[in-house]
C-alpha cells in the first residue's frame, strides 16, 4: 500500500507507535515494486506513523509483529535493569531498521528522542516482499552488514578504549553515518552518550570540555558541535596520542595537557572502565 499524509498515526498517552497506528497482527497486503531497485520500494508496503519526542516506539517483551525504518528523526534502544541501571544500546537514524533482530519478541525498548516518523512493515509481509524481490533483500542485506561492522567496532572500543578515544570514536562515527562534516547535531542528551559508552555524566562533560579547549572541536550549545581538527581526533580514536600532539602544535596545544594515554583524565576514565565494567551504563 502506499503511505502518504493520510496514514500518518499521532502518538497519544503512553502507548506505543505500533498499537497507536492499530498495526494488527495480520499480514498487510504486499504491493510488487515495479522495476524497484532501492529500499525506496519498501514503502509500497508500509505504513507510515509518527512518534513525538519521548514517545514509545515498541517496548521490551512486546511480541516483535512490525520492522520499522526510521524515515527521519531519531530513535533510542535501551535495556532497563531491575535496580534502575540503563544500558543505552544504539541510536537509530533515518534509514536504520528496528527489530529485524528480534524474530520473536523485543529484547529493547524503543523510544524516540527527536520528533520522529517511521515506516512500519508487517514482518511476514516483509520477509514474503524479499522473497519476490531478492534484489532489494540484496540491498537490504548490505546496509545490516553495516551496522553490524559498526556494533562489532563499538564492541572494540568498550572493551579497550579509554574514556576519551571512546568518546572521541563515538562523535566521528556518528558524524560519519550523518553524512557530517563541519557541523554536528547530537539529539540526544550528555546521560544518553554515557549510557551508551559506559561512562558518567561528569566524565562525558568533562572529557568534551577538554575537547574543545585544546581546539579539537568547539562547543556550540548542549546539542552541538563544531569539528575544529579531525585529523586530530582520528589520531586519538585509534590511540594515536603522539601523532594527534604533534598535530595540534600550536597555541591551543599549549593551554590544556594532551587527552593522550596516561594523562590524568586518561587514567581517571580507565579506572572507571575498569570500575563499571560489570555494570552497563550506570551514572556514579
Amino acid at each position: 500500500m502506499s503511505a502518504g499524509p493520510e496514514c500518518v498515526g499521532m502518538i497519544a498517552g503512553r502507548t506505543t507507535v505500533a498499537q497507536d497506528a492499530g498495526l494488527d497482527p495480520v499480514d498487510r497486503a504486499i504491493g510488487i515494486a515495479d522495476e524497484a531497485d532501492d529500499l525506496s520500494a519498501l514503502d509500497r508496503i508500509g505504513l507510515l506513523v509518527a512518534a513525538r519526542r519521548g514517545q514509545v516506539i515498541f517496548q521490551a517483551g512486546d511480541l516483535s509483529r512490525h520492522i520499522f525504518r526510521v524515515m527521519s528523526g531519531l530513535v533510542r534502544t535501551s535495556r532497563r535493569f531491575a535496580d534502575g541501571r540503563r544500558q543505552v544500546v544504539n541510536f537509530y537514524l533515518p534509514n536504520d531498521f528496528l527489530g529485524l533482530g528480534a524474530p520473536v519478541v523485543h529484547h529493547y525498548s524503543a523510544e524516540a528522542i527527536a520528533d520522529t516518523m517511521l515506516m512500519a512493515y508487517a514482518r511476514r509481509s516483509l520477509e514474503a516482499f524479499l522473497v519476490e524481490q531478492p534484489h532489494i533483500g540484496d540491498a537490504l542485506f548490505r546496509l545490516l552488514s553495516r551496522r553490524l561492522n559498526d556494533a562489532q567496532q563499538r564492541a572494540v572500543d568498550l572493551g579497550r578504549k579509554t574514556a576519551a578515544e571512546r568518546i572521541v570514536s563515538f562523535l566521528l562515527g556518528m558524524a560519519e553515518r550523518k553524512g557530517a562534516t563541519g557541523y554536528l547535531e547530537l539529539p540526544m542528551t550528555r546521560r544518553d552518550i554515557a549510557d551508551h559508552l559506559c561512562l558518567t555524566v561528569e566524565t562525558v562533560s568533562r572529557v568534551l570540555a577538554r575537547l574543545h579547549a585544546e581546539g579539537l572541536i568547539s562547543c556550540l550549545d548542549a546539542h552541538a558541535i563544531r569539528f575544529v581538527d579531525r585529523t586530530a581526533m582520528a589520531a586519538l580514536a585509534e590511540g594515536r596520542g603522539d601523532d594527534a600532539t604533534a598535530h595540534r602544535a600550536g597555541p591551543a596545544a599549549k593551554r590544556a595537557p594532551r587527552l593522550m594515554p596516561g594523562s590524568e583524565l586518561d587514567r581517571q576514565g580507565q579506572l572507571e572502565h575498569v570500575a563499571r565494567r560489570p555494570e552497563a551504563g550506570t551514572d556514579a
